[in-house]
């Protein structure tokens, strides 16, 4: 009689079965929502690697699982998603990242989620680049207010990819950890402007770029999902934000509804998920023109005036109210602020010192 394979730790079951049905799950929902993409279900012979790695799966402890995910991700990358490096435009400078295309040019970053044949869904690449990607947008000086966009014309982003969920909830550590979350400007507590285009279709885990970043355009053709309970996965993160941008009847419709609600852009502005609706070509153009605008303000101004503002959320208004006279009168110290008076009283335009994300009384002024 053969030898039985032992069974896997009990850790380790709900890990494998999320990552082998979640693919599935993933794909199927991808193919019925949005039909006529025809890169929907290349998955490399994702299936045929599965099945052969669950036996290492069950002999093995969880780093050595995401060493297999991370060699899987190499070999399918390097069949479909070779990485593709930013452009910069003439006069910009861009970073190069593997999942995401990052340029600034005159004081605008444009920061586009970049795997368009995957509907812009976030693996453990793009989890890993995300916080870097805002690192360095709030340490440039250069980089006066962002710009955040899907590659594509079909979706912005279509939330967390499942082939590679398991990896992603790990911290450095490799413990499962809320830490390992950090996609937005907020949960990266960047405090420069950040405006969002959504471009296309935006579901699950892509609803966290529509709850925390400053200013939200959309497609007249962009629309909103929460598929995670119609995939067996519990939606929280993403909807508690929404319900602080939204009323929290709609939101729990969506979350509950699963699959089968989806809000239109048109429905999204009534409820105040959207701020604008832009013809689908209109749409970047008017994100840049209004990035233009705000970026002639003071950066430091801009910073504290965005963090007095989500942080109210958090402390109630009495606190929120004392936190922002606090961060008024030291700002009433700066450079910024003598340089505006001066500058409206000379009438000319001013000239606002750089701003990289630090305050004045974390950097010893």
């Amino acid at each position: 009689m053969p030898a039985r394979t032992p069974p896997a730790p009990p850790l380790l079951n709900p890990v494998i079965g999320l990552w082998r049905d979640g693919v599935h799950l993933k794909l199927a929902f991808d193919r019925e929502t949005l039909a006529g993409t025809p890169e929907i279900g290349t998955s490399g012979g994702l299936d045929d690697r599965i099945r052969r790695r669950e036996s290492e799966f069950l002999l093995s402890d969880i780093r050595s699982h995401i060493r297999v995910v991370r060699r899987d991700r190499r070999i399918i990358a390097s069949a479909g998603e070779a990485a593709r490096p930013a452009r910069p435009r003439a006069g910009g400078r861009a970073i190069i990242f593997e999942t995401i295309r990052y340029e600034v040019d005159d004081g605008v970053a444009r920061i586009e989620l970049n795997r368009p044949h995957r509907l812009n869904a976030i693996n453990s690449v793009m989890s890993r680049e995300l916080p870097e990607m805002w690192r360095r947008f709030d340490a440039d000086s250069d980089a006066i207010v962002a710009v955040v966009t899907g590659a594509g014309d079909k979706a912005f982003c279509t939330g967390a990819d499942l082939a590679d969920l398991p990896e992603m909830l790990l911290d450095e550590q490799g413990a499962p950890s809320i830490a390992s979350i950090r996609w937005t400007p907020l949960q990266n507590q960047v405090w420069k402007p950040v405006i969002c285009a959504i471009n296309g279709a935006v579901m699950g885990g892509g609803l966290h770029f529509v709850a925390e970043c400053d200013i939200v355009l959309a497609s007249e053709s962009a629309t909103f999902c929460d598929p995670h309970v119609s995939v067996g996965l519990v939606s929280g993160l993403e909807t508690i934000a929404l319900a602080r941008r939204m009323p929290m009847g709609p939101v729990l419709r969506m979350a509950l509804a699963g699959r089968d609600e989806t809000i239109t852009a048109r429905e999204a502005q009534a409820l105040g998920m959207v701020g604008e609706l832009c013809a689908p070509d209109a749409l970047m153009p008017r994100a840049q023109a209004l990035a233009a605008r705000i970026r002639r303000n003071s950066p430091s101004a801009m910073a504290r005036t965005k963090r007095a503002i989500w942080s109210a959320k958090e402390t109630g208004l009495t606190q929120a109210s004392l936190d922002a006279w606090t961060v008024m009168m030291r700002h009433n110290q700066t450079h910024d602020f003598a340089e505006g008076v001066r500058a409206f009283t000379e009438k000319r335009a001013p000239r606002w010192a750089p701003y990289s994300g630090v305050e004045p009384n974390e950097a010893g002024q």
